[in-house]
């Protein structure tokens, strides 16, 4: 999946000879991408923290375990994820910027 959506926000996506029926085509600018060895780029997550442990739990066939152990973990991760950039609660990132 994450192939495909890189695919599909290339630079050679923005070509309007793609898909001229579709109208003009969109151009991103920037892409994030978690789960990465070499993130260059920390999201400070510890307003929403309580918001995304429970939209986790809301995927039951996701996120398996008692709720409190998937609050925990939660929280633990986004704490380790967080320490190298000196945030309470962090998610990392590598960010791709495409130019012209």
């Amino acid at each position: 999946m994450g192939w495909a959506a890189l695919d599909a926000v290339a630079p050679a996506a923005w070509s309007p000879l793609y898909f001229p029926e579709a109208g003009p085509p969109h151009r991103v600018a920037t892409v994030y991408l978690s789960g990465t060895l070499q993130p260059d780029t920390w999201v400070d997550i510890s307003a929403t923290i309580d918001v995304k442990v429970e939209a986790l739990l809301c995927h039951t066939s996701q996120v398996d375990g008692p709720a409190e152990s998937v609050r925990t973990v939660v929280r633990q991760r986004a704490e380790e994820g967080g320490r190298p950039a000196s945030l309470r609660y962090g998610e990392a990132f590598r960010v791709l910027r495409f130019v012209e």
